[in-house]
């Protein structure tokens, strides 16, 4: 989602001069272009180095107020904070799309002249602290992927070597995880394979629960935190999915209205319509894909009916009477919609989806009814 940002610098004079820059972890290549008409010009390739940026900023101030960007990628933000701490307006850009030719050089050039031209908008851009949380929670997930990718693995070496855990039976159960510990092997390596398997998933899943706990204790002293007890009154969401959700979504006010949330977590339908006739399709997909493996995770819940249970009424004591009210409103209307869907012989998977995307709305109710500070950087 892009953020609500004019062109000017923060001093409040418009750009005499607007930089484009192609950002590697070694260099960086620098073009800019003047008011007017004027082709962009490519100025010099530097390293990338706080002194050099330093000595570049000193050159370009002496050009008047300067507007610069640079696409979002691997790099983070770390130059734009040295930019803004030099007294620059420095913007952080979705990628355009690639031409056919790409270098650093055209790359630098096709950044300025469309700075220039109005045609980029600034991408919302986290500050330092909701950034290491977002690093935390993405790290959890790491973990969460390399506890599932060894559990698959062991699944695939017993079937390799002949052995059948009985189908309908709960795996990874103490009764599953014994009968792996006792399987017999007719060669040693299988049975090294197996340990290294096992200890391996054992790992991750403790530092899962290490890090859950970790990110828990963090929550006061972030500026999202107070956002946290409210988000979990809704079904379906509790301390790890919303502490995901605001780390991945960052300040939620920034949308002005859920349409556009809903599309920044690609739940909308895809669309090829043209003249009179109108076609939708799936979910485009895109966005950002663990927000919404989130979302559609705590769509399922809405399938059954209404209930206060002790769980949820624990979870609704943290949050506010808005809150609760939005998180009341949201599972009768989730649930009678994920019900007559079903009852008019819509797949499973597409009613999901369909939660998913109202659920967003919801969550963005909230986020856009608390009082808290913004998370911007």
């Amino acid at each position: 989602m892009k953020e609500s940002q004019s062109k000017a610098p923060r001093n409040g004079a418009e750009p005499a001069i607007y930089f484009g820059l192609d950002v590697h972890k070694d260099s960086i290549s620098v073009a800019y272009a003047e008011p007017g008409r004027r082709p962009p010009r490519f100025l010099t390739r530097i390293d990338n180095t706080p002194a050099a940026v330093k000595r570049l900023v000193r050159q370009a101030s002496a050009r008047g107020a300067a507007l610069w960007c640079y696409e979002a990628g691997p790099c983070g933000h770390v130059l734009r904070r040295q930019l803004q701490r030099l007294g620059q307006e420095c913007w952080l850009v979705a990628p355009p799309r690639r031409a056919r030719v790409k270098t650093d050089r055209r790359d630098a050039l096709g950044l300025a002249q469309a700075l220039r031209g109005g045609l980029l908008e600034p991408l919302w851009t986290p500050a330092a602290e909701h950034e290491s949380m977002r690093n935390l929670w993405r790290c959890r997930c790491d973990l969460r992927h390399t506890a599932q990718q060894r559990r698959r693995q062991l699944n695939a070496l017993a079937l390799r070597t002949g052995h059948h855990w009985p189908t309908g039976r709960k795996r990874w159960t103490k009764v599953h995880l014994d009968w792996l510990e006792r399987l017999e092997f007719a060669e040693d390596a299988d049975r090294r394979t197996r340990d290294i398997y096992l200890t391996e998933m054992r790992r991750a899943r403790l530092l899962v629960a290490e890090t859950d706990q970790e990110l828990r204790d963090r929550i006061s002293d972030w500026s999202l935190g107070p956002l946290v007890s409210e988000l979990r009154a809704l079904v379906g969401i509790d301390w790890v999915a919303a502490i995901g959700l605001l780390a991945e979504l960052g300040d939620l006010q920034r949308f002005d209205r859920p349409g556009p949330l809903m599309a920044y977590v690609g739940l909308v339908p895809s669309e090829n319509s043209s003249g009179d006739r109108r076609s939708q399709g799936g979910v485009r997909g895109g966005g950002n894909p663990e927000a919404r493996r989130l979302l559609i995770e705590a769509a399922w819940t809405y399938r059954r009916s209404r209930r206060l249970t002790r769980h949820l009424a624990a979870k609704m004591e943290g949050a506010s009477s808005y809150a609760r009210d939005v998180a009341v409103k949201a599972q009768t209307r989730l649930h009678r919609k994920s019900r007559n869907m079903l009852r008019r012989g819509k797949h499973p998977n597409r009613v999901t989806i369909a939660i998913a995307r109202e659920l967003a709305g919801f969550v963005w109710d909230i986020a856009a009814h608390s009082e808290r500070a913004p998370a911007d950087a």
